[in-house]
């Protein structure tokens, strides 16, 4: 049991210098506290969770619920939410009653109400939002650029997103800007700046910009090795 301890021990002090604490988070009682290297508790057990956040906030858990305090303890977002996820862009993930929503880091407020069934993080300040089964996208100032209206948004590959309406497909790009209208039967992710596109039973390739190089002719089509 002391090995175990130990064990555990070293490995909070892992995790707490690599965020910026030079604090381990130690367990007494069921509650845990933060101690610091020369054996004070810098912070009392009297959580049920603490957690290293980041390098201003520790999370903590109270009553099942999760918020926020800082290294000298002083709580900076009431213990209310199902779980509080890192931040991203400035802006910090919140789970309340299975929907998501976004604080902002600095003022704690709520710049995004949690109503969303799901919020993706992308590079570029873009994040793909669920409300009601439909996919939206907003962007840095958390305003929508793309109102939910998606049966789906998939995955970016090089900048560029399919998505789909009423089982047709076109493609936004990272500014969440409609680069190809979901027009085509299917599209294909992008691979060396080009993608493929099916309308009619026929096929073409697409360029990054939306446009199709040639005409919807082929029976079939294989990606290019490289850019032609």
């Amino acid at each position: 049991m002391k090995n175990y301890i130990l064990l555990s021990l070293v490995s909070f002090l892992f995790v707490a210098c690599s965020a910026g604490y030079q604090d381990a988070v130690v367990t007494n009682n069921g509650k845990d506290a933060l101690l610091n290297s020369a054996g004070e508790m810098t912070i009392k057990d009297s959580y049920e969770e603490l957690i290293i956040f980041s390098e201003d906030y520790l999370k903590v858990k109270v009553n099942e619920k999760y918020g926020l305090i800082d290294e000298s303890g002083q709580l900076v977002l009431k213990p209310y939410y199902d779980e509080i996820f890192l931040p991203y862009n400035g802006y910090i993930k919140i789970n309340e009653n299975g929907k998501y929503g976004l604080l902002n880091q600095t003022t704690m407020n709520i710049e995004l109400k949690p109503i969303y069934d799901s919020i993706t993080e992308y590079e570029n300040n873009l994040f793909i939002v669920q409300l009601q089964g439909l996919y939206g996208c907003v962007k840095d100032n958390l305003e929508f650029v793309i109102e939910p209206k998606y049966d789906n948004v998939y995955a970016f590959y090089e900048g560029i997103a399919r998505v789909k309406i009423d089982n047709k497909y076109g493609f936004i790009n990272k500014e969440c800007k409609v680069i190809a209208k979901p027009t085509y039967e299917y599209v294909s992710n992008y691979l060396n700046g080009y993608a493929k596109v099916k309308l009619n039973d026929k096929w073409a390739h697409m360029n990054s910009d939306g446009k199709l190089i040639s005409d919807i002719e082929f029976d079939k089509i294989e990606y290019f090795k490289g850019k032609i």
